[in-house]
């Protein structure tokens, strides 16, 4: 999937923009508070629905308007069709069209924008808490599949009810007999999502493994999956999965009744990153951390580019300055190699370097974007 064309209306501090991207490198220079990120988050909000740090859409819009637009130009590979991508949004309601045609949600269309996102937040994946980690998860999933967002939302709703259940129980005000059905619903929706997540991760640890080795230039990194169920969750099936849920569960009850909670289930779950069979949250420097999450997501265009058939935009907000010269080249080598259409912030950048001659360079100034050169 190549940008050929972004325009943005109202979009956070920009009124209009209008940009015709590189196929490959895309550089957004200026300093701190300019608008780089801003950018970058328009992006990302074509591609998931939503902005990656506004708590809600309205934070997304230009103060004093009413709305905001973002209109990409799209092609797929293979293709020579140029498809606008559009999406309107007031703070209160999403409207999606692609080609001309209107579609109530994102899940709704036939070809997707999709981005891979990097910025110096991602360490919390690593040294953060199992919420950050369910949340990679949870929003790297949604972009390969679909079905896993409905399912998640089925699987919160589902939760929340039961937790319900259980405080009214623990109340008096229920019998423990009402907990079987909810129990085989939150069960069944469940394993499902442990599954697409053991799944997706069989996909993406073995090369994230590969790029971590060529990075690091040492073997020894993994992750694993920490399931609350148990150490006997590995490669099992969503049936499998339901009924060691449901042992679980019923195994929990009195302890969940007690606490007024569910106490196992996806919702718990948690991820273990490992280089030279050490955890690298407790015992990584930030700059192993740094090169677990850059090797996840190189790993993560790959599995993306072959589940959905399609390359995904990669997206480094303010990365670059973080890594070292060595990790630097072998990222910027990466993007090359594979013809990855990538935007990168930064607040300087050497033009000179060899890996630039291609690229586009925009300033970004006080909300506005100047093509340089």
């Amino acid at each position: 999937m190549l940008i050929q064309g972004l325009q943005l209306a109202y979009f956070r501090n920009y009124r209009r923009v209008d940009i015709s991207p590189a196929p490959v490198l895309n550089l957004l220079i200026g300093p701190n508070g300019q608008g780089k990120t801003n950018l970058i988050e328009s992006l990302y909000t074509l591609s998931v629905g939503h902005g990656f740090r506004a708590a809600k859409d309205r934070d997304l819009i230009y103060h004093g308007a009413e709305a905001a637009r973002l209109k990409a130009i799209i092609q797929a590979e293979g293709s020579r069709r140029q498809l606008p991508l559009e999406l309107a949004f007031n703070g209160h309601a999403k409207r999606w069209r692609l080609n001309g045609v209107s579609y109530r949600q994102l899940q709704d269309l036939p070809d997707r924008l999709l981005a891979v996102l990097f910025t110096p937040d991602d360490l919390a994946v690593v040294k953060g808490s199992p919420d950050e980690r369910r949340r990679f998860l949870d929003r790297e999933l949604g972009l390969v599949n679909p079905g896993y967002d409905l399912e998640r939302r089925k699987y919160r709703k589902l939760l929340a009810q039961r937790n319900e259940l259980l405080k009214d129980i623990r109340a008096g005000r229920a019998e423990t007999g009402q907990l079987s059905v909810w129990d085989r619903n939150l069960a069944q929706s469940g394993a499902r999502l442990i599954a697409d997540r053991l799944d997706f991760l069989r996909h993406l640890v073995p090369r994230a493994r590969q790029v971590h080795e060529h990075m690091a230039r040492k073997a020894g990194f993994n992750i694993t999956y920490q399931a609350s169920l148990g150490a006997q969750v590995k490669n099992e099936g969503a049936e499998d999965l339901e009924r060691l849920f449901l042992e679980a569960l019923a195994d929990q009850r009195q302890h969940d009744i007690r606490a007024g909670s569910t106490s196992i289930g996806p919702h718990r779950d948690d991820l273990v990153f490992y280089a030279s069979q050490e955890d690298l949250r407790t015992f990584g420097s930030q700059g192993q951390q740094r090169t677990a999450i850059l090797a996840l997501k190189l790993a993560e265009v790959d599995v993306i580019r072959q589940r959905c058939g399609s390359q995904p935009i990669l997206l480094l907000d303010d990365v670059l300055s973080e890594l070292d010269p060595i990790r630097q080249r072998l990222l910027l080598e990466a993007v090359v190699d594979q013809d990855l259409q990538t935007f990168i912030s930064s607040t300087h950048l050497d033009l000179s370097h060899e890996l630039f001659k291609n690229s586009k360079v925009f300033s970004v100034q006080e909300g506005n974007i100047i093509p340089k050169g």
